[in-house]
């Protein structure tokens, strides 16, 4: 069932979609959003190599396993650069015709809602993942690996 909001013009109702990252309610006029379920763990936007040919494999991973948002880019752009939204920045693959090299193996971590639904879904796709322990009491954390080579470190968003 669809939610509905009054317009502040004529107070008619208007349906809503109440999928993540859509308008959900108004409360005294503004309108608010349904927060996406995963978050990047980064001050800023981030930016990772990707390599040709991988696009295609890529929402699989970041849209339907995480819980990203693909953003459409409308403008030209001498660069071709792959983007997905999640809660609080974006992340954006900059396709490369070459082979990525690493400097680092660091993994880019994401905070997700539930890593417990996110586990059982890896193992039935058959992805290959590594729990990591950790020092500190409960960051212990998933490490995947994206189409594009990039080691991605999952948490679980801890409600206080």
């Amino acid at each position: 069932m669809p939610l509905f909001t009054p317009r502040p013009d004529d107070q008619a109702p208007i349906p809503l979609d109440d999928s993540p990252g859509q308008l959900i309610r108004a409360i005294d006029g503004v309108m608010l959003k349904q927060p996406l379920p995963v978050r990047l763990i980064a001050v800023d936007d981030v930016t990772i190599p990707c390599p040709a040919g991988v696009d295609h494999l890529l929402d699989a991973f970041y849209v339907e396993l995480l819980g990203m948002k693909r953003v459409t880019n409308a403008g030209p752009s001498l660069a071709l650069v792959i983007e997905f939204r999640a809660d609080n920045a974006s992340l954006r693959l900059a396709v490369e015709d070459r082979p990525v090299e690493h400097d680092a193996l660091r993994p880019m971590m994401v905070e997700v809602d539930d890593r417990g639904r996110l586990i059982k879904e890896v193992i039935d796709r058959r992805m290959p993942f590594e729990m990591i322990r950790s020092l500190i009491a409960g960051e212990d954390h998933l490490l995947l690996i994206d189409p594009a080579g990039n080691y991605v470190g999952v948490l679980q968003h801890r409600r206080f």
